[in-house]
């Protein structure tokens, strides 16, 4: 991993951006990395398909907090359908990191994979169709 990638990291880890509670949010989830124990409770407002705002709570590593961070700059005004299309390529895209072990992986996957169960939920109960996602929420 270079040093600018694990600057910017570092600086999510340290500032996340939208952090915090959305008290009406459409969508409220809560994961955890058992394997580690971070956790992370995410939250969406929406405008139609569209997340208007999203806000997270966690605690956890560096890398868990600033994907976590780095994803919610990367949805907000995305499709939910567009969302659930993510997978681990664009999260490590997104930290700049080629690759990691599988135990980091799923600290990098954990706000990504807590959205889109979160959305899969929403869907199901407001009775909107979603699309087949690409299984990285599993």
């Amino acid at each position: 991993m270079s040093e600018i990638f694990e600057e910017k990291i570092l600086y999510h880890y340290e500032h996340p951006s939208n952090r915090g509670v959305i008290e009406d949010a459409q969508i409220k989830h809560r994961d955890l990395n058992t394997l580690c124990g971070d956790q992370v409770t995410i939250y969406a407002s929406l405008d139609g398909d569209v997340i208007s705002d999203i806000k997270f709570q966690g605690i956890g590593c560096a890398i868990s907090m600033a994907s976590t961070s780095m994803l919610t700059e990367k949805v907000k005004g995305m499709n939910i359908k567009d969302v659930l299309e993510l997978g681990q390529k664009d999260v490590l895209d997104m930290l700049g990191i080629e690759s990691l072990t599988p135990m980091r992986v799923k600290c990098a996957m954990l706000g990504l994979r807590t959205l889109q169960k979160g959305i899969i939920e929403y869907t199901a109960k407001s009775g909107a169709q979603s699309p087949p996602a690409n299984g990285s929420y599993s």
